[in-house]
């Protein structure tokens, strides 16, 4: 592993929590691509597809550190 790649999984890893306890708490809408409005900067909608990789990446994350 490269040098700080720790660190950038673990910046990542904690942005995620702040986007997936959004979704829990509905201020996230996960939406279809075909519903989805790209805004810059806008994070009040996720992509279907986006968020499962986005799970699916914290779970290996987990596994990888604990």
């Amino acid at each position: 592993m490269r040098a700080g790649a720790g660190l950038l999984h673990q910046v990542w890893y904690n942005r995620h929590w702040g986007l997936r306890i959004g979704v829990q708490e509905g201020r996230i809408k996960i939406v279809e691509k075909e519903t989805y409005l790209r805004r810059p900067g806008a994070r009040e909608t996720i992509q279907r597809d986006v968020w499962k990789g986005a799970l699916k990446a914290a779970r290996k994350t987990e596994l990888r550190y604990g």
